[in-house]
C-alpha cells in the first residue's frame, strides 16, 4: 500500500507473507519478524480496548482447546490487572495498587534469595530462610550449613516474645519500663526492669 501524498510505502506484505508497516524491507530477528513496525522514532503498538474488556496478546501451540493460549499476556480493564500466563494457567497478577501475586516460586537471582509459601530462603541452596508458623504464628530465623540441618536461630512467638538458641552479642542491651530477660531452660535467672529504674 503505497501513501502517494507522503510518497512513501505504508504497508507491505511480502511473498514469505510477512506485514511490513512503515517498512518495505524485513528487519528484525529471525524469530520475531513476520510483523514489524519501523518508523524514523520511536515506534510502538496500541491494543485499545472497551473499558470492560481485555486486551490480550496470546502464544499458542495448536488451533484448539488450551493450545491456543499456552502463554499470554492480558490486561484486564475492568479491574486494571496485567496477568501472564505460562502452560495456559495464569501465573502472576499486578493489581491496579502494584501488588504482585504470583502462583509459584520467585527465584530473584542465581546467588540471591528465593521466597517460597510462608517462607524466604537465602543463597541458591536455601539453608538460610525465614519461616512462619502458621500454626503457632510465630516467626523463625533458621541457618546452617545444610537445609536438612537448618537450625532455629530465633523465634519471635505471637506474644511478641524472642527466643535465641545461641550466644547473643551486643554493645548495649535496653530492657523497657517493667519488661524483664530471663535465661536458663527453667528461667532461672532473669532481670527486670522496672519505672524506678531499679532492678533485680
Amino acid at each position: 500500500i503505497y501513501d502517494a501524498g507522503a510518497g512513501v510505502t505504508a504497508l507491505t506484505i511480502d511473498q514469505n507473507q510477512k506485514v511490513l508497516i512503515g517498512t518495505s524491507t524485513p528487519q528484525g530477528n529471525a524469530n520475531a519478524d513476520d510483523l514489524v513496525v519501523s518508523t524514523s522514532g520511536a515506534s510502538g503498538m496500541t491494543i485499545r480496548s472497551g473499558t470492560s474488556n481485555n486486551g490480550s496478546i496470546f502464544f499458542a501451540d495448536g488451533t484448539s482447546g488450551a493450545d491456543e493460549y499456552r502463554g499470554w499476556v492480558q490486561y484486564n480493564h475492568t479491574d486494571n490487572k496485567l496477568t501472564f500466563g505460562t502452560n495456559a494457567i495464569e501465573r502472576l497478577i499486578i493489581d491496579s495498587s502494584g501488588n504482585a501475586t504470583f502462583a509459584g516460586e520467585v527465584h530473584l537471582s542465581s546467588n540471591g534469595s528465593l521466597i517460597k509459601e510462608n517462607q524466604l530462603r537465602f543463597s541458591p541452596s536455601g539453608a538460610a530462610y525465614i519461616d512462619h508458623d502458621t500454626v503457632g504464628q510465630s516467626i523463625n530465623f533458621r541457618t546452617s550449613a545444610s537445609s536438612a540441618l537448618d537450625t532455629t536461630a530465633l523465634t519471635i512467638a505471637s506474644d511478641g516474645n524472642a527466643t535465641f538458641s545461641g550466644t547473643v552479642q551486643a554493645n548495649q542491651f535496653a530492657l523497657l519500663d517493667n519488661k524483664k530477660a530471663t535465661f536458663g531452660d527453667s528461667n532461672d535467672l532473669s532481670i527486670w526492669h522496672g519505672e524506678s529504674n531499679s532492678g533485680n
